[in-house]
């Protein structure tokens, strides 16, 4: 093999110095790669985390608005009751508001996407490198 490389390269070399210098050349390479994939993981990482607490925020925004709605809904419950027992009919943007209220109210599923939220979260957590 010696005589191949001293063709190939026109002059006398010494093969374990030549050697040597590939394999520190390819844990350099290597090393480098490793580095790269940490610090990419690193970006990815923060971008998540960064993205899920804003997730967070925002299911919490969402859940407060729901509870609000809930209250409304109590209080339309309750002006509903006294127009009836006045003996007037109800009118009909308090029975519009009653539809909207409900359609509001059927997206109140915000427990269990904080409950999915929280999962990501602690995997993300896992892989993540602090």
């Amino acid at each position: 093999m010696k005589a191949i490389l001293n063709k190939l390269w026109g002059k006398k070399t010494n093969l374990k110095t030549d050697l040597r210098a590939v394999k520190l050349s390819l844990m350099e390479d290597l090393k480098t790669e490793v580095e790269d994939i940490f610090d990419n993981m690193q970006d990815a990482g923060n971008e998540a985390m960064d993205g899920l607490n804003k997730a967070e925020q925002s299911l919490g925004y969402l859940q407060g608005n729901i509870d609000r709605a809930k209250t409304a809904r109590q209080v339309k419950d309750d002006l509903i009751q006294q127009v009836t027992d006045l003996g007037i009919d109800v009118p009909q943007e308090l029975e519009n508001l009653d539809t909207f209220i409900e359609d509001i109210l059927l997206t109140d599923d915000f427990t269990g996407q904080n409950d999915k939220l929280q999962e990501i979260k602690s995997y993300v957590d896992k892989v993540f490198f602090t």
